[in-house]
């Protein structure tokens, strides 16, 4: 309903995408706020480097998150499959128990998840202590995937509404 108005496809898909990114934001700031706070995890001694790998896990996440709004027909469908794309990648991620304790071939399957690239640069913040330069792949990949997450809805839109 949206694209019949004036608006342009980027604007939607923009607009889509800063939502999700701002609510997934401020999630993810509360839950490391919190949890120094309340259980006084160590996130990493580098804060620009945390503030870092939190943006791009959030991009990458939101990315996936337009994806799926992108390709489902309808509000109710993106509703449905969202989930079940969170969990599945939660899964293989890594972020539901570690990666070394999985088979070779699900390690190997993971690496596909900007979750698993979440999980090991916070990691290395949390276990080594580095700043933003020990992170640099992990945050690379993480947006890189947002990119191709966010390439594939513009091509899906461009096709779709021409």
């Amino acid at each position: 309903r949206v694209l019949i108005t004036p608006t342009s496809r980027t604007q939607v898909l923009v607009g889509k995408l800063l939502g999700i990114f701002l609510i997934a934001a401020l999630q993810f700031a509360m839950i490391i706020v919190l949890t120094r706070l309340l259980y006084r995890v160590n996130w990493g001694a580098s804060v620009p480097a945390v503030i870092v790998m939190a943006v791009a896990s959030v991009l990458a996440g939101a990315g996936l998150s337009t994806l799926v709004a992108a390709l489902a027909h309808t509000p109710e469908q993106a509703g449905s499959i969202g989930p079940a794309v969170a969990l599945i990648y939660s899964l293989l991620g890594g972020t539901m128990w570690p990666v070394y304790n999985m088979p070779a071939w699900m390690d190997s399957v993971s690496r596909l998840t900007f979750t698993r690239w979440s999980v090991e640069g916070f990691t290395s913040l949390m276990m080594n202590g580095g700043g933003v330069s020990s992170i640099l792949r992990p945050v690379g990949v993480c947006l890189a995937m947002a990119a191709v997450f966010l390439f594939i809805p513009v091509m899906v839109l461009n096709r779709n509404y021409r």
